[in-house]
């Protein structure tokens, strides 16, 4: 059987509740500057929340919500502002998305590289760089290594060559 569905005013109270939800969240990185946007009667005249730089951003919570069109409305409002628009949306019982424009997903990218060089990212397991000295492969030498695979082996030393050949002619060593 499926749960009823939310009258107005509670679906009104579902996404402000979640818009304080997501308030909490980016406080807890960009401080306390973060809080509700104030809205009135459309919801145009400002983003859901407000204080994270750069960024309109547009919150949606419910059974099914639309991230595309919940974008397409941070998109219109945003327009006018110079912001970058994204929707934090969150369907009941599933985990939190966000949706933003590839533009400004590659732009967020860039300027995380730039904060962290080398391609480390707090957050990510990496691997230990490999080390130069090591090979698999037991015949190719360390770089450093005077050794060259053009050269012939050595032959073996003279003591052991001529008592090689003394034994093979029947004489002692």
């Amino acid at each position: 059987m499926s749960r009823p569905r939310l009258s107005g005013a509670g679906a009104r109270r579902k996404g402000h509740q979640w818009e304080r939800d997501v308030v909490h969240l980016l406080a807890a990185i960009f401080g306390d500057g973060v809080r509700r946007g104030l809205q009135y009667r459309d919801g145009g005249d400002a983003p859901d929340v407000v204080g994270v730089p750069g960024w309109w951003i547009e919150c949606k919570k419910g059974r099914r919500p639309n991230p595309c069109a919940a974008l397409r409305q941070a998109i219109a409002a945003a327009a006018k502002s110079g912001l970058r628009p994204v929707a934090i949306c969150r369907e009941d019982n599933a985990e939190p998305t966000a949706m933003l424009r590839l533009d400004d997903f590659l732009a967020l990218l860039r300027g995380a590289a730039i904060a962290e060089p080398a391609g480390r990212h707090p957050g990510i397991q990496h691997q230990a760089a490999p080390d130069p000295d090591h090979r698999d492969d037991a015949t190719t030498p360390p770089a450093e290594s005077p050794w060259d695979p053009d050269m012939p082996a050595d032959p073996p030393p003279a003591h052991q060559s001529e008592g090689r050949r003394a034994s093979a002619a029947g004489g002692s060593p």
